[in-house]
């Protein structure tokens, strides 16, 4: 490859990846390290519980104002992400300038309206959480699994696992705690910066077709889609703050909500659709089963059928795919070492 080649290959990261050149941008991956980490420190936090019957830790009560459109916090952002010293000076610009935007799209937005303590469709939000840290551990009874390990003996050893426990360690980034009347709520919020580096961002297919701008239902096509594709990654994150709640009183226990994205290329709260929520609960507990089985007896549970081709996409997000050596894909791809 010659250098200027080099100088104008895109540093797309995969996360958001949608076929499109980002020439001139931060990878993906920095870029939305760059947003989530303003949002991590300039979200505002009400810090107001409206009832002492269901009482928040103090983690949940760091109040501060709106600061995602200080400048310190911007710099802060942006400078602490590597990759940022790499870019040229007009990259540089063009990066902070869409910063500032995609600030100005969440303090305008329904988040941004409930933060700083507003009533919005008659929910509040009393304190919240940002890069809240987990460790969850989730209990799957099997029955008729065994396994056959290898014991160097003559005699054949055969055991049977009844239960195996699967361990997640990880941070969300954000966790809502509010309230509608005497309903108390917890709702997981996933940040997603794609399509944050379109040209121009009222242009993009986010932002289209919106009636209501303070509503939390989706309202386009790509809202839905975007939803269906981090269904399961926002389902287990609920998941682990339904358990917590379940260690407290009865009397005590907030609602866990259906769990919501944060679209950072309209500023949107959107949350997941009931239906779909239950349905990703259904086949987040039929992962989690199939994971026990193979872990228990990895011959005894068949291996997971290759995404058709129109399916790419979603191949490509994976680290299975990607590499050199292609470990996976769709049917009918090559796997083996990419040459």
């Amino acid at each position: 490859m010659n250098s200027l080649e080099e100088e104008l290959k895109d540093r797309t990261g995969g996360e958001d990846y949608d076929g499109e050149a980002y020439v001139g941008w931060p990878s993906a991956t920095s870029f939305g390290s760059m947003f989530h980490r303003l949002v991590e420190i300039g979200l505002a936090n009400p810090a107001t519980m409206k009832s002492k019957e269901f009482p928040l830790s103090s983690e949940w009560l760091n109040g501060q104002e709106n600061r995602l459109l200080e400048t310190k916090e911007i710099d802060d952002a942006i400078t602490s992400e590597p990759e940022w010293h790499k870019l040229s000076y007009d990259e540089q610009q063009q990066t902070r300038e869409r910063i500032i935007e995609l600030a100005h799209l969440l303090s305008n937005g329904l988040l941004g309206k409930l933060t700083e303590g507003k009533e919005v469709n008659g929910e509040s939000v009393e304190g919240l959480q940002t890069e809240a840290s987990f460790y969850f551990t989730r209990d799957v009874e099997l029955s008729d699994v065994y396994s056959n390990p290898t014991s160097g003996l003559s005699q054949m050893i055969i055991t049977q696992i009844e239960n195996v426990a699967i361990t997640f360690e990880g941070q969300a980034d954000i966790v809502l705690a509010g309230c509608e009347g005497s309903d108390k709520w917890l709702q997981v919020v996933d940040l997603k910066t794609s399509g944050s580096r379109a040209d121009v961002l009222s242009e993009h297919a986010l932002q289209q077709e919106i009636e209501d701008w303070n509503s939390s239902t989706p309202q386009n096509a790509e809202e839905v889609e975007m939803l269906r594709n981090h269904r399961l990654q926002l389902t287990l994150y609920s998941m682990v703050f339904h358990k917590q709640e379940s260690f407290k009183p009865v009397d005590e226990r907030r609602r866990v909500k259906p769990p919501a994205l944060l679209i950072s290329t309209s500023g949107r709260l959107v949350q997941m659709p009931i239906e779909m929520y239950e349905e990703a609960q259904n086949e987040l507990s039929t992962l989690l089963e199939w994971i026990a089985k193979l872990t228990a007896n990895a011959d005894g549970v068949s291996e997971p059928k290759r995404l058709p081709m129109d399916s790419i996409d979603t191949c490509k997000k994976c680290p299975f795919y990607k590499g050199e050596l292609r470990m996976c894909g769709p049917d009918g791809v090559d796997l083996g070492i990419d040459v």
